[in-house]
């Protein structure tokens, strides 16, 4: 995501915890110029239900793995949109989640 932000001239933005997501938009929308356009591309992390595996043992002590439902910090990515309309009223927000493999 970083490089589409970088490889598109696009403002990235690591929101800081506790941080107003819409605070930051309507700072972006101010100075936007455009009739349309991404504003800029956000990413937080933020907790979430997810599914995890986890290694178990069946009584013969071979081990197998097993999915149980958990939560974990998640990459959280926001494109805010703005066009004309969105100056008077909301801008289209798209957010996709990211979840980085450990291995």
């Amino acid at each position: 995501m970083r490089w589409f932000a970088r490889d598109h001239e696009l403002p990235w933005v690591d929101f800081a915890k506790g941080q107003r997501k819409d605070d930051v938009m309507h700072e972006h929308l101010a100075r936007f110029t455009g009739t349309e356009g991404v504003l800029f591309v956000g990413r937080a992390q933020e907790k979430t239900k997810l599914f995890r595996t986890e290694k178990r043992r069946d009584a013969h002590g071979e081990s197998y793995p097993w999915i149980v439902a958990s939560t974990g910090l998640v990459n959280h990515f926001y494109f805010y949109r703005g066009c004309a309309p969105a100056r008077r009223g909301m801008p289209l927000v798209a957010r996709v989640e990211g979840l980085r493999s450990a291995g």
